[in-house]
């Protein structure tokens, strides 16, 4: 691979480049981790699409075959995990308001049934 020398160093640059690739890519995941800590689930979903767009140029660039740093790696796992348990807890509260939504539904179609038309 371009910028790879034969005993598996990357070329500086390349290694700045996969650096700054991967820590563009963490600051997004903290900065939706934080939006869903807030409830801001519509800049989740923005966070959420400049992430997968970087994630697409890591990939196209195969930055990932590089040569880069465990503990980058490894904290990009970490926030990953903790952006699931988050995403998880936000559609267990949307089912439980939509539930309640539903439940009030039912309650206000009861009561119209039961009074008489005007």
């Amino acid at each position: 691979m371009k910028g790879i020398h034969d005993d598996g160093r990357a070329d500086p640059a390349v290694a700045r480049d996969v650096e700054h690739s991967l820590s563009q890519l963490g600051g997004l995941l903290e900065q939706q981790l934080e939006s869903l800590c807030q409830g801001s689930l519509p800049a989740a979903v923005g966070l959420g699409e400049r992430a997968d767009q970087c994630v697409q140029g890591i990939v196209a660039a195969r930055l990932l075959q590089t040569p880069h740093s465990a503990d980058q790696w490894q904290r990009l796992e970490r926030l990953y995990g903790q952006l699931r348990l988050a995403l998880t807890a936000q559609r267990e509260e949307t089912l439980a308001s939509l539930q309640a939504v539903r439940r009030g539904q039912r309650i206000l179609r009861t009561y119209g049934n039961h009074l008489p038309s005007v």
